[in-house]
């Protein structure tokens, strides 16, 4: 979450490796889209990952 509403510090923080932001003042249901899409991103990231450490291990 940033109160920066510059655009060259905005491209800083995604240059430094950032992969969202929200900016002040906040909206309530935009915040909340945002959670659900990080759990959602999450959840597959960990499946994934389950997956393909099994796959490993089974030799396939």
């Amino acid at each position: 979450m940033t109160g920066y509403s510059d655009k060259s510090m905005l491209m800083s923080a995604f240059t430094a490796g950032t992969d969202d932001y929200i900016s002040k003042p906040i909206a309530l249901k935009e915040f909340s889209a945002r959670l659900v899409c990080s759990k959602t991103s999450m959840a597959n990231q960990s499946r994934q990952h389950g997956a393909g450490y099994f796959r490993y291990l089974d030799g396939t």
